[in-house]
């Protein structure tokens, strides 16, 4: 995706050592069902971190709005899901964050 800057974690544990490291991401894109750590641990950690930052749950699950709701998430995607839907999903919750400091896509 043009104009944005993404930082990859293999799974839930990965993405809590890049956070812990200090990385602050403008949004999550987060998986709910991961082996080991899953979405619902890494949502646990963000709210015990006291971390808001925000989250569009991307998942398989048949019910991925429950998903979302179960954890506040922003915005949910069920998969499969397109570019175009991705795209929209991120610009959708980025643009209720005051302070982010977005990137323009190219394709705007």
């Amino acid at each position: 995706m043009d104009g944005y800057q993404a930082v990859i974690a293999n799974d839930g544990f990965g993405a809590l050592r890049i956070i812990d490291g200090g990385m602050r991401p403008d949004l999550i894109l987060l998986d709910m069902h991961m082996d080991g750590v899953n979405g619902w641990d890494v949502a646990s950690e963000l709210k015990v971190s006291g971390l808001r930052i925000p989250v569009v749950v991307a998942t398989g699950d048949p019910h991925p709005e429950e998903c979302a709701s179960q954890i506040a998430a922003d915005a949910w995607l069920g998969k499969p899901f397109g570019a175009n839907e991705l795209l929209s999903a991120v610009e959708r919750v980025l643009a209720t964050k005051p302070s982010s400091p977005r990137f323009s896509s190219a394709e705007n």
